[in-house]
């Protein structure tokens, strides 16, 4: 018995001796483990010259930042991993607010807790892409039809190769594609320019391809243009945008389809001219009635007239090609030949048109096609192609959506007091006048010259509120009436 009290004993003892020296053990820290770059980025707060934060990508012992052509370079701090020990050659490093030169690679060297050293080299690269740098003063691009002056750059690397620099001047262009949040652009410059390689030109075109999200539509269809041997297919080249200091996207810079020894090389009238014969460029156009120059044939086609330009053309020329056109429109109706239309029409350029138009599925054919003719000449051809982006299957919902342009005024002004409405009687007049209410066009009009959509929406809306007002005062009539009655009866 004794014994075992003895051999319990010494047993706890030595547990204790145990706990003891296992608590010890416990309160010795362990290693940490190898501490490295996680992240490594350069944010516009800390390099206001940046037009926008680069996120770098860590791939094994290099770190890839990629950023538009022409950034500045040369002074940037970035923005990397807390709590580790950062060397350059030889000097510490601290996050978003060391400056280093990366014109060419630096290695950013990494020293962990334990000792072990791990070395990164930044590498700068490109989009790959041409970037076009806009400055209007900050002045913002609000109308089609008012140029605003501006400066343009272009570079085609992040160090030097400046590609274009001169004065411009830009508008906004397109039809539904302006209401659009990412706006396409006409830019005039002040001289002829030949840009990233293209023919040279005064007009250009900064498509912006909202509505096609792979934005290749457009290329694809010119492409097939070259290919299919069309006379002439526009240039063109993707490039990344920055307005005003800001990045707008990626856009597509495009030659203004014209008149031109490179373009459509028809012949060019003088101003003013004797011979009036040609050239014209004309386009069949859903959006006609906006141009500057358009008119409708005898089957209520509608064109706009692009070349003569419309401060330079007569209305005898409008006179002309106009009727021109019709009579060409007439012959191709005719019932009695098949043949008299040809004397006017091109057959073999349509049809490469049309071919084009057809294996791209470009539902916008029949609303955007050019006609061309020249001088001397009663012979019509067809080019170039133009507007992709709802081709291919490409036609949704979004992309057919009309937004109302709310900057036209709302007509709540009819409800202040002191505004003249019109009595019933003035309004029955008018309507046995003119055959339709006051301020809406009538049907003529609309046939000849459109609508504008949110003008329109707004002469309906006042008719609403007008007509509201005279129920209410109907309302109030008929009370007064109903008073007069129960006192008769009284």
């Amino acid at each position: 018995m004794k014994h075992k009290n003895i051999h319990f004993f010494l047993l706890l003892v030595l547990s204790g001796f145990l706990f003891e020296n296992c608590k010890k053990l416990s309160d010795i820290p362990t290693p940490q483990g190898n501490k490295s770059l996680t992240f490594f980025e350069f944010r516009k707060i800390h390099n206001p010259t940046l037009i926008q934060d680069i996120s770098c990508e860590i791939k094994n012992d290099t770190i890839y930042a990629t950023t538009f052509s022409g950034t500045n370079i040369t002074a940037l701090k970035p923005y990397f991993t807390d709590g580790i020990v950062v060397i350059v050659n030889g000097k510490s490093q601290e996050s978003g607010k060391t400056i280093q030169n990366f014109n060419a690679p630096i290695t950013y060297t990494v020293e962990s807790n334990d000792g072990t050293i791990k070395r990164f080299v930044v590498k700068f690269s490109d989009t790959k892409l041409p970037t076009i740098y806009i400055s209007t003063n900050n002045q913002a691009i609000n109308s089609k039809t008012a140029y605003i002056s501006g400066y343009m750059k272009i570079k085609g690397k992040i160090v030097g190769d400046s590609l274009f620099g001169g004065k411009i001047e830009i508008r906004g262009r397109g039809n539904s594609t302006w209401s659009l949040p990412k706006k396409p652009y006409k830019i005039k410059l002040d001289k002829k320019a030949s840009l990233i390689g293209m023919n040279e030109s005064k007009q250009w075109v900064l498509l912006a391809n909202y509505a096609d999200k792979s934005l290749i539509r457009n290329e694809l269809g010119f492409e097939l243009s070259r290919r299919l041997g069309l006379v002439y297919t526009p240039a063109s080249r993707f490039v990344e945008v920055i307005l005003n200091g800001a990045y707008i996207g990626n856009y597509q810079l495009v030659e203004q389809i014209d008149v031109g020894k490179n373009k459509i090389n028809i012949a060019e009238q003088s101003v003013p001219t004797n011979d009036i014969s040609g050239g014209y460029l004309v386009e069949l156009d859903g959006f006609a009635n906006r141009e500057s120059v358009f008119f409708s044939t005898p089957r209520n086609m509608m064109l706009s007239v692009h070349y003569p330009e419309s401060e330079d053309m007569s209305q005898t020329q409008k006179d002309y090609i106009k009727n021109h056109i019709a009579t060409f429109e007439n012959n191709l109706f005719k019932s009695d030949s098949t043949e008299l239309y040809k004397k006017y029409f091109d057959i073999d350029s349509y049809i490469n048109f049309y071919l084009v138009n057809e294996i791209i599925g470009n539902s916008d054919i029949f609303w955007s096609t050019y006609l061309y003719k020249n001088a001397k000449s009663d012979i019509i051809f067809t080019s170039p192609v133009w507007d992709f982006d709802i081709s291919a299957n490409n036609v949704t919902i979004e992309n057919l959506e009309v937004k109302v342009d709310l900057s036209v005024p709302g007509p709540d002004y009819v409800f202040k007091k002191d505004y003249n409405l019109m009595s019933l009687e003035e309004i029955k007049a008018y309507i046995e006048k003119h055959k339709h209410l006051p301020e809406v066009p009538s049907a003529k009009e609309m046939e000849t010259k459109g609508i504008n959509l949110s003008e329109m929406n707004m002469i309906l809306l006042k008719k609403v509120e007008e007509l509201t007002l005279h129920v209410i005062q109907m309302k109030e009539e008929n009370k007064e009436l109903k008073a007069k009655i129960e006192n008769l009866r009284k």
